[in-house]
């Protein structure tokens, strides 16, 4: 019984101390974006200049504050992009927090 407890206890130890590659925010920064943004913007934020779509890795979004961003994003999505999109994962509205999810992982990839 007293293996098993520390077995158990060792066991929990190992768990807690892996690295944890990217958070749940991160995750679902991740997931939003694929959903909501990369069929216009790409998958690794080039943009699609055909369409109007910019490059979330531009040296002009590069300088936003987070704040200007996620304005940006939530104006965007809320209205102009909502109207002229027929994908319908657009049409619903994004909230703020996911908003700042997506910017975490626009962050994340511009840094790579």
């Amino acid at each position: 019984m007293k293996l098993l407890r520390v077995t158990v206890r060792c066991s929990v130890l190992l768990v807690l101390s892996l690295p944890v590659p990217m958070s749940f925010a991160a995750d679902a920064g991740a997931a939003l974006y694929k959903a909501r943004c990369a069929q216009c913007h790409g998958k690794n934020l080039e943009g699609r200049t055909e369409i109007k779509a910019p490059s979330l890795k531009s040296a002009e979004v590069r300088k936003m504050s987070d704040d200007d961003l996620k304005a940006m994003i939530s104006q965007r999505t809320n209205g102009e992009m909502e109207k002229r999109s027929a994908h319908t994962l657009l049409k619903k509205r994004l909230t703020a927090d996911q908003v700042a999810e997506i910017v975490s992982y626009i962050r994340e990839m511009q840094s790579k």
